[in-house]
């Protein structure tokens, strides 16, 4: 015999042999009447007093956390914004070097393209 759990939350007895009884546990309590209020009569507390209750359980940081990470971001996004700057100088230039060599671009020697590669990439002139 096994003891099961329907979906009607009753527990029936099951033999083997296919059989079932109802059994009556004396440990489960007896089903609690339903409240006839329906789900327009009951006061549903307000979007800001639920909002305010839920910001209360919020773990805030503190300020010298706050400051602490807000100061290592702009570092970082100041650190990164150079380097992204320096290799699209590098990557453009190196493009303006492609084209002054190839057979369509300017058709200059590859010293004289290299030069100007170079003044270019420092900043200094021819």
């Amino acid at each position: 015999m096994a003891i099961t759990r329907q979906k009607t939350d009753s527990l029936v007895e099951t033999n083997i042999g296919g059989t079932s009884s109802q059994v009556e546990p004396k440990n489960i309590e007896p089903k609690k009447s339903v409240s006839t209020k329906t789900v327009s009569q009951e006061r549903k507390p307000g979007f800001l007093k639920t909002t305010l209750e839920e910001l209360k359980l919020v773990y805030w940081p503190s300020m010298s956390y706050v400051y602490k990470w807000s100061a290592i971001i702009l570092v970082f996004t100041f650190v990164m914004a150079i380097g992204l700057g320096l290799f699209d100088r590098v990557f453009t230039d190196g493009v303006k070097f492609i084209n002054c060599t190839s057979p369509s671009g300017e058709k200059q020697s590859v010293s004289e393209c290299g030069k100007t590669f170079w003044s270019n990439l420092t900043g200094t002139s021819k």
